[in-house]
């Protein structure tokens, strides 16, 4: 995957509004503690890379996941080192203390394009994944009540 060389040019804080056919979510950038995560995140938001992928991991009660373009769970690059993995970013005051805590789902401390929305408090994956913002569903907020039981698309 080529990145734009205007790919790091772009701000990291802010908030992102993602639509989704339950409602728009609305997620918050804490990228003083997160700069890598958070400029990824965003750049992934300005190619419309989203656009499409359903939350295809959704585990009642705990979290829903998407970022993958395939669907599968499988896919996904990053927009750094020309699609490679960056690290987890980690901070010692970052926690999954609340629901709707948005983080990137890395394995064994990557990352590339997915990410997760915890449904409950999780203090269990603290330290452990890219913890990037809180997260607001915005236009129907009843529908976090179920969105364990259907997959999201992005539009």
């Amino acid at each position: 995957m080529a990145v734009p060389s205007e790919a790091f040019d772009l701000p990291t804080s802010g908030k992102v509004m993602l639509h989704t056919s339950l409602g728009d979510v609305c997620i918050e950038l804490w990228a003083k503690e997160c700069p890598v995560t958070c400029r990824n995140f965003l750049q992934h938001c300005v190619n419309q890379y989203p656009d499409g992928s359903p939350f295809h991991r959704v585990v009642k009660g705990f979290c829903v996941q998407t970022g993958d373009p395939t669907g599968t769970g499988t896919g996904g690059a990053s927009t750094h080192h020309l699609g490679k993995a960056f690290k987890t970013e980690t901070h010692a005051r970052l926690r999954f203390k609340h629901r709707a805590m948005v983080a990137m789902a890395g394995e064994d401390g990557d990352n590339w394009s997915q990410f997760f929305i915890t449904l409950r408090e999780a203090p269990e994956l603290s330290g452990k994944h890219s913890l990037f913002g809180p997260s607001f569903l915005v236009t129907n907020p009843t529908s976090m009540g179920v969105i364990h039981s259907r997959k999201l698309n992005f539009p």
